[in-house]
This record gives structure tokens, sequence and C-alpha cells, in this order.
């Protein structure tokens, strides 16, 4: 029995589906072992939980996560490629698939990483005020983004009712940059 490639095994254990042993082997036991192909549903599926990893959307209901999930797009970055610039007009926020990111805040402080899936640029659906921070990729970067303009229906829509603005206020207690101030 061989072993599968590295990348074949990931791929097999993230989509559950594959038995464990050599594409187009036969198992032992099972009939012939096709590598699944992921439908739209399996593409939404992903989305929704990687918007849901950001806390700043995570208390969203399921059906606004996915009317977002829809208006993703996806952007690749270089390695040290800029993706927002302190200053910029912000309009839009980023979702890490794959690779890994350079934040930098004013005066180089606060200068962290992100990995996968992690999110930046989240204060950009609330307001087109300029970035506060730097970010390069450290690495290949594959994104994806919300726009703003695209979003900005869904978000105030969400956010109509009293029990809608409590939790506008949730999200926003959970943005990073607003733990900060007091």
């Amino acid at each position: 029995r061989q072993p599968l490639p590295r990348s074949d095994v990931a791929e097999a254990v993230l989509l559950r589906r594959q038995p464990l042993t050599r594409m187009g082997r036969k198992p032992a036991g099972d009939g012939e072992a096709r590598r699944p192909r992921p439908g739209p549903a399996d593409g939404e599926a992903r989305h929704i939980e990687l918007l849901r990893s950001c806390r700043f959307l995570a208390a969203l209901p399921h059906k606004r996560l996915r009317q977002l999930a829809a208006k993703l797009h996806a952007a690749a970055f270089g390695d040290r490629a800029q993706i927002i610039a302190q200053g910029d007009a912000a309009t839009g926020m980023f979702f890490i698939e794959r690779g890994r990111c350079a934040v930098t805040f004013a005066g180089g402080k606060g200068g962290r990483e992100l990995g996968d899936g992690s999110c930046f640029g989240e204060l950009a659906l609330l307001a087109a005020d300029a970035r506060t921070a730097d970010v390069h990729a450290v690495g290949d970067v594959a994104c994806l983004r919300l726009d703003r303009a695209e979003v900005a229906p869904i978000l105030q829509n969400c956010w109509g009712s009293d029990r809608e603005l409590q939790r506008k206020e949730q999200m926003l207690s959970a943005v990073p940059i607003f733990e900060q101030v007091s």
C-alpha cells in the first residue's frame, strides 16, 4: 500500500468522503475510489464557516451569512504584495483562505501575523473611513473579499430592530480595535 501524497491526504481528510488510499485505486471492500467533486453547496458551506469564524460576523443569522457568502470574491496576492494601505479608503474586508499576512498599525506599532481563516479590514463594512493599518502578503495568499457597497443592504436590513441593534453592538465589541478603546 502506497502512502498518499500530502496534498491528497489533506483533501481527503477535509472532504471526509475519500477513503485514505491512493487516488484511483480500489480500496479493500469498497467500490472504486473516486475523488468527490465539490458542488456549489460545498463551497457555500465553506464560505459560511469562514464568515462565521470572524467574531465580527458570527452573531449574524444563518440566512444573512448565506447572503454574504454569495457576495464573496476571490483575490490572490503574491509575496510582499500590499493588500491594504493605511489611510486608503476602506471599501471592503478580507478573509484569508490560504497563506499569511502581516498587519502593521500606525508607526509600525502592534504588528501581528494572520493566517488561514483570519479576517481583516472589518471596519470597512461599517463605515467608509480610512484604513487604520497596512497589510502585506507573507508568501502567496488566497483571500476572499467582501465589498461594503455589495453587502451594505444585507447588513442594513439585519440591523433594523432593537434586537438587531443589540447584535450590532455585540459585533462591534468583537472588533479588536474597539476592545482597546475605553
